[in-house]
């Protein structure tokens, strides 16, 4: 993951995606815990990896997804304001 957000994230990949391709990101908040599985939809394709829009579907996967940019962020020494 390079860029992340409550809205998408931007994942490096060698692989070939289409922008409109439905996929299903496998997600950890530790490399110990449990994974959680969010649906997402490709929409920018570049040569260095994709963007993909979140489709979440419960305040649960919202907030799960907030801990993660939170967990992120603590990593990379950011405080949000």
């Amino acid at each position: 993951i390079e860029d992340i957000s409550t809205s998408g994230v931007f994942i490096k990949t060698r692989e070939s995606f289409s922008v409109g391709e439905e996929i299903v990101l496998s997600m950890s908040l530790s490399k110990e815990g449990s994974a959680f599985k969010i649906p997402a939809t490709v929409v920018r394709a570049a040569p260095d990896g994709i963007g993909v829009r979140f489709k979440t579907t419960s305040q649960v996967q919202e907030d799960i997804i907030d801990s993660l940019i939170e967990s992120v962020n603590a990593q990379k020494g950011l405080v949000a304001e």
